[in-house]
């Protein structure tokens, strides 16, 4: 009886621990402008003493939130989508973006490696 229940515990908590369900994504555009603006200086492109921080057309592309904002005068743009495989149906649908780096639900649109590498590492 000892034995029986020792392996029933077993398989609960190896089941238990073997659970593939990744956690949900909670990250907003604004976690990972805020990444940004904490680690680069944003160029001020017009002038008025503030980082210029606009919309994309996002919605072109099939992402449901973006953001598009400037480093090194170089156009830094972030889409969010809804999940992951949104993401995956958006890059095999728009052939330009299959190269551009991803981070979870995440796609970004930059040419500046530092900006790629950084993004790809935002936890």
């Amino acid at each position: 009886m000892r034995k029986l229940v020792l392996i029933l515990s077993i398989v609960i908590l190896l089941a238990a621990c073997g659970s593939t369900t990744p956690p949900a994504d909670d990250r907003t555009i604004d976690h990972f402008f805020e990444a940004f603006e904490a680690s680069f200086t944003l160029d001020d492109i017009f002038g008025d003493g503030e980082p210029t921080v606009d919309t994309p057309f996002y919605g072109m592309i099939g992402a449901v939130d973006g953001i598009l904002f400037y480093v090194g005068g170089s156009p830094i743009s972030i889409y969010r989508y809804a999940d992951v495989a949104a993401l995956e149906r958006a890059q095999s649908n728009f052939d330009f973006t299959a190269d551009w780096p991803t981070n979870g639900r995440f796609l970004l649109e930059a040419n500046n490696q530092d900006v790629i590498a950084f993004f790809e590492n935002i936890a």
